[in-house]
């Protein structure tokens, strides 16, 4: 349907996917699974603590279990949090850091990784011994990872620490095995960003204005869209959470969403519409992006899946 209007296709994440996107596109960068992160890492960093309220079962799924098919016995894994306390759990080794100052951090890390001579007391407010000791553990280690979600480096340019992250993921493999895991999935932006490059060969912020697939990741952005007034229609999808609404604006708004969705201002259409894994069935995108996870139906609904609601609307184009 974009392609027969000349719309733009992006995803209400897509300011934080783009953050790992950004880098991808730049320098690449080493990343694993959760199989692998479950069965063979000795030692974990998760960047941000918001990672287990993002996340609720990424602990019990991929931290907790010490069983794997590559050890004898119970693994031995140690796990670190880089970031602001609150959210870390309450016996969680956790390494007080602002979020605006990550980047510091990382830059540090490098050097220290590198043995390059670094003229600093603190970083971040992190003592030098801090960072030193974390950086030798690093490096001792046989199987280390990297996580983060990009959700959580909401600040400008925040790609550049997740560019810093991967920069110490590939120094790190000159002398050991490490990797970078990069978590999302919420409301199916990993999935939307599959299905458009599978589609066009191209990421999500992709138009269609002059008749053919465009990626443009900062001027198809639809925030960026929406204030400079350059859009004269909003199609929001959102069949799975009623509390993600469309960012209030003048510009003529539709909703295929959830029935339970309350608007401080109404849409100028409204189309309720079945949930996926729920009313009808479907697939998702696992968030680490190697397998696709089939969505059964549970329950009856006389609602319209946003599939069907969209091919009523394009037929009657």
């Amino acid at each position: 349907m974009a392609n027969r209007i000349g719309a733009i296709v992006d995803h209400m994440n897509s300011t934080a996917l783009s953050r790992n996107l950004l880098v991808l596109q730049d320098s690449g960068w080493i990343v694993t699974t959760f199989a692998e992160v479950r069965s063979r890492a000795d030692f974990v960093l998760i960047v941000g603590t918001e990672t287990n309220s993002r996340f609720p079962r990424f602990a019990e799924r991929l931290i907790d279990p010490l069983d794997s098919p590559f050890s004898d016995g119970p693994m031995q894994r140690s796990v670190v949090y880089l970031g602001a306390r609150p959210k870390a759990p309450a016996d969680a080794r956790v390494l007080d850091c602002p979020t605006n100052k990550l980047g510091e951090v990382f830059g540090a890390l490098r050097c220290l990784v590198a043995n390059r001579p670094l003229q600093a007391v603190r970083v971040a407010g992190l003592d030098m011994e801090i960072l030193n000791g974390l950086a030798d553990e690093m490096r001792k280690a046989k199987y280390g990872v990297v996580a983060w979600a990009a959700a959580d480096l909401d600040q400008p340019h925040g790609e550049l620490i997740v560019q810093s992250i991967c920069g110490l993921v590939s120094d790190l493999n000159e002398t050991t095995r490490f990797a970078g895991l990069p978590l999302g999935g919420n409301d199916a932006d990993v999935t939307a960003n599959q299905v458009t490059l599978w589609q066009t060969g191209l990421p999500l912020r992709t138009g269609f204005g002059r008749g053919v697939p465009e990626y443009d990741a900062y001027h198809f952005g639809t925030d960026r869209l929406l204030a400079g007034r350059n859009a004269d229609v909003l199609l929001w999808i959102s069949a799975f959470d009623p509390l993600r609404l469309p960012p209030e604006t003048d510009v003529p708004t539709i909703v295929l969403g959830s029935p339970a969705m309350r608007f401080t201002k109404a849409p100028a259409v409204f189309i309720p519409v079945a949930t996926p894994g729920l009313h009808h069935a479907g697939h998702f995108f696992r968030s680490d992006g190697v397998m696709a996870i089939r969505l059964r139906k549970l329950a009856d609904s006389p609602l319209p899946s946003v599939a069907e609601a969209l091919t009523a609307i394009e037929q009657a184009l």
